[in-house]
């Protein structure tokens, strides 16, 4: 039984990587566009990924409790982040249109850096100026429709 498990872990890795490296270049073409545009297409990419990666390693997710497809207006949503999937469940479960909050230091990771610069809200927490100005860029982005995520930590 054990070693079902390494390879399953060994097949969850691999299909992890190899549709990540797919997301990351189907991205790129989110850089170049417009703010608002460039975030919609974000968003469509990563609900894409989330759903075929989950759905290659055997990996169903639910979603309990009030309903967020209902909802018209834009929201900040705060959720629990408890596990590395919390975003993965976020991108297949919050139907809106959202850029997530995220410390800088996310943008420092191989491939995901790049992902949480097109999909986030990045902000320096020790620096108060980086601070006053990711809460300007997310008044800014509830301003024109997007919703905001933040996972307090």
């Amino acid at each position: 039984m054990a070693i079902l498990r390494y390879l399953y872990v060994f097949w969850v890795a691999i299909c992890f990587l190899s549709t990540m490296i797919v997301a990351f270049i189907l991205l790129m073409p989110g850089f170049l566009l417009p703010a608002k545009m460039g975030n919609r297409y974000s968003n469509f990419v990563l609900r894409w990924w989330a759903t075929i990666w989950t759905t290659v390693v055997m990996m169903p997710v639910r979603s309990q409790g009030k309903s967020l497809a209902r909802a018209k207006e834009t929201m900040v949503i705060v959720t629990n982040h408890s596990s590395y999937l919390d975003t993965i469940a976020s991108y297949l479960t919050i139907p809106h249109l959202f850029k997530t909050l995220a410390k800088k230091e996310l943008t420092k990771l191989p491939l995901m850096g790049q992902i949480f610069l097109t999909s986030g809200i990045m902000v320096d927490r020790s620096n108060p100026e980086s601070r006053k100005a990711s809460y300007q860029r997310m008044v800014d982005a509830i301003n024109t429709g997007t919703s905001i995520m933040i996972f307090p930590e």
